[in-house]
């Protein structure tokens, strides 16, 4: 799999791997870069960079952030972001894999720059009632001017009038000794281990993971093939998203993916909870953990 040297990372455990990625995509902040440039700003190269246009966005009336958090996982987004930018890779893999508890000192950076933000007002207000894809509609009326999502909201965001005017950066650098990983969800196929026609199946997959035949899939998905031998993208934002997630130094798929389903229903409820109640921290993080130790037993 010499042509797959990020994606492959993502079915890979134990040093086995366990499928054929096909397609994957970029996660990252879009914004509206017509408000960006009344404002005098620019893209930031670090959270100190993103504070500061935050405070200056709040300032002149608009929600720096716009989010919806009815359903939960885009939550996870920020959490997975800040953990990876401030602790790295192999930690947030270990708290993934149920190895490290909620209540670790190293977490409290995470949650102290994400209450910050929730208690200075950067998110938009009531997000807990809305969809992502109602979470829309503010960075498509002026209100709001960010979006921390993956590369699927830039249709609709098109579709709403925006072409040309939405722009992308990656989650900025928090420690600058912190190498630089991404949340890049990869669909992939597997062959079950009780097949009955596993040779056919083989063919299969040998199938699919051509270049030609990913290439076909990632254009009409509209994602990344995850074959880098595969057409070159056409699209804007693929081609950015290409270039950061080739750079990346590594690879995680998104927290309710990377860790088990119970464990990720529980996270990501406390996650959106404490958008909301950023002042429950403790409660919240301790409720966490008691579901961490009973699921893993650890």
């Amino acid at each position: 799999m010499q042509n797959y040297p990020q994606p492959v990372s993502t079915v890979t455990l134990n040093n086995k791997q366990w499928g054929v990625p096909t397609t994957y995509y970029q996660w990252g902040i879009y914004y509206r870069k017509d408000i960006f440039a009344k404002h005098g700003l620019g893209e930031p190269r670090s959270m100190a960079d993103l504070m500061h246009i935050c405070a200056t966005l709040k300032q002149n009336g608009i929600t720096p952030f716009t989010i919806g958090t009815k359903y939960l996982w885009t939550a996870a987004g920020w959490f997975d972001y800040l953990n990876l930018r401030i602790n790295g890779y192999d930690f947030h893999m270990d708290l993934m894999g149920g190895n490290v508890s909620y209540e670790d000192k190293r977490l409290d950076l995470v949650f102290d720059l994400w209450g910050v933000m929730a208690r200075s007002g950067y998110f938009i207000e009531n997000h807990a009632s809305y969809s992502w894809q109602e979470g829309q509609a503010p960075m498509i009326n002026g209100e709001a001017a960010m979006y921390l999502m993956g590369n699927f909201v830039v249709p609709d965001l098109v579709k709403a009038g925006l072409g040309g005017k939405i722009g992308y950066f990656q989650f900025p650098v928090i420690d600058a000794s912190v190498r630089t990983y991404e949340d890049a969800p990869t669909d992939s196929m597997h062959i079950p281990s009780r097949a009955k026609n596993k040779v056919d199946a083989k063919k299969f997959l040998a199938f699919l993971a051509r270049a030609d035949i990913q290439g076909i899939i990632a254009d009409a998905s509209g994602m990344l093939p995850a074959n880098n031998q595969s057409p070159t993208p056409t699209d804007e934002f693929l081609k950015i998203g290409f270039k950061v997630l080739s750079e990346s130094a590594g690879l995680a798929q998104f927290y309710d993916r990377d860790t088990t389903p119970e464990m990720a229903k529980e996270g990501m409820k406390g996650f959106q909870e404490f958008m909301v109640k950023p002042e429950r921290e403790k409660q919240i993080r301790k409720r966490i953990e008691r579901v961490r130790k009973r699921i893993f037993k650890k």
